[in-house]
């Protein structure tokens, strides 16, 4: 799971060199939806992807179902993967690309559609 939910994005132009506009991240959002939902791993499935304004920077947010019961799964498991996802983020040059340009947020449900937790990554952490 932990490299999989890494590798939702695929590609963005190198070209990119600002920070991406809410107009630029919702174009991106689009383009990536036309892949999802999406099965990510034997218990979470990407639903969709939206920009929000959040913490005062735009973030590109994907939404993860985890196939799990409710309270099966809580902020403390998805914060085990913030080490795992802001090296994937900060280390590899696609991925650098575009935390660069814009931040990045998971946020997971149950398959109930209850709220478990979030996690958000900017290129400060790096």
């Amino acid at each position: 799971m932990l490299f999989a939910l890494g590798m939702l994005v695929f590609s963005v132009g190198s070209a990119f060199a600002a920070a991406m506009t809410m107009q630029e991240c919702n174009a991106f959002s689009l383009n990536e939806n036309k892949q999802f939902p999406r099965r990510v791993d034997e218990i979470t499935t990407a639903r969709i992807t939206l920009c929000v304004w959040e913490d005062g920077e735009i973030t590109f947010e994907y939404v993860l179902d985890i196939d799990v019961k409710k309270g099966k799964f809580s902020q403390k498991n998805i914060d085990a993967l913030v080490p795992v996802l802001t090296t994937k983020w900060c280390s590899e040059a696609g991925f650098r690309t575009i935390l660069d340009r814009v931040a990045i947020g998971y946020t997971y449900y149950d398959k109930s559609i209850n709220y478990i937790g979030n996690i958000h990554l900017n290129n400060r952490e790096c």
